[in-house]
């Protein structure tokens, strides 16, 4: 006598496995991959698509640029609370605060903001400067006296009305590449832009 789940009917009788059915095999390794494909389109878009809407797109900050835009600072505004918006890979804060300014970046981008604070604690400067998943048009930049903003020609207009109105008399902003459209530059070098308020 068989024991109960050995006997499994005459091979004629037996229906083959769905996995084991080249068609099924690549019906779901199809699907399996074709899933895959779109979430990781979708993490693309929501981590690099929705800045075009909400800001600058990145573009990684070079080491020479950084210091130079920092060696600019400097020369205007020895010490006090700088503001990096889209703070991308954190490079730029972390030249600010390795120059003694308490550095605080704005980026929407989480990945972009797991790395930063990542790179903040290697160098040891979580203590002086941070990373905010924050959209920086909705915040009051009133308490900054240095701005950088590494942005694109669309968000000048705009970005030059906000800084207007809420940095107070003497801050110090920065702009790489772009210019704003009404307001006049102190000082360029090198395709960095330095304003006053």
């Amino acid at each position: 006598m068989l024991s109960r789940g050995l006997w499994r009917g005459r091979p004629e009788q037996q229906k083959p496995y769905p996995l084991s059915d080249p068609f099924f095999m690549g019906f779901y390794l199809y699907l399996f991959f074709s899933l895959g494909a779109i979430l990781f389109l979708l993490v693309v878009i929501f981590a690099f698509g929705l800045p075009y809407f909400k800001g600058a797109p990145y573009a990684t900050t070079t080491k020479t640029k950084a210091r130079q835009a920092v060696s600019l600072l400097a020369s205007r505004m020895k010490k006090g609370r700088v503001a990096d918006l889209g703070s991308g890979g954190g490079r730029l804060v972390i030249a600010l605060a390795q120059q003694g300014y308490r550095a605080h970046g704005y980026e929407i981008n989480p990945f972009l903001i797991f790395f930063s604070r990542k790179r903040l604690k290697k160098y040891r400067l979580d203590n002086r400067a941070g990373i905010s998943r924050k959209n920086y048009w909705r915040e009051d930049l009133s308490g900054y006296q240095g701005i950088v903003v590494f942005g694109v020609f669309y968000i000048m207009p705009q970005l030059e009305e906000k800084l207007k109105q809420e940095l107070k008399p003497g801050a110090v902003v920065i702009s790489n590449y772009f210019q704003f459209p009404d307001w006049k530059p102190a000082e360029k070098k090198n395709g960095l832009y330095v304003y006053i308020r």
